[in-house]
């Protein structure tokens, strides 16, 4: 099968599937659509900011909760749609970090 072939499968999908969560179909519209083109951030990029911050702080590490960073990811990405003249930057990272996945009583 060749990605014209997938592309079309895709699109079939998204009109008839009806099952398909509108976030799915968003997100599948958005991948097969040449008109637009994403820029990532992941998990990783959480973990590899707390880990630099937590540098400066070993006495207090760990200073973020792992397991809050994918929630953060996904509200981060949400948001930024909200003002596209800035962007997300490091520092937006960092912002989500502190103020959803700072371990209570850290610094």
């Amino acid at each position: 099968m060749n990605d014209l072939a997938i592309t079309d499968l895709i699109k079939s999908l998204l009109k008839t599937d009806s099952s398909m969560s509108p976030e799915l179909k968003a997100r599948l519209g958005y991948a097969i659509d040449d008109n637009y083109s994403a820029i990532w951030w992941s998990v990783e990029d959480f973990e590899h900011r707390a880990t630099c911050i937590e540098v400066d702080y070993p006495e207090d590490a760990p200073l973020y909760d792992r397991e809050k960073f994918k929630e953060a990811l996904e509200c981060m990405c949400i948001d930024s749609g909200e003002d596209c003249d800035y962007g997300t930057t490091w520092d937006t990272v960092d912002s989500y970090l502190h103020t959803m996945c700072r371990l209570d009583g850290a610094q």
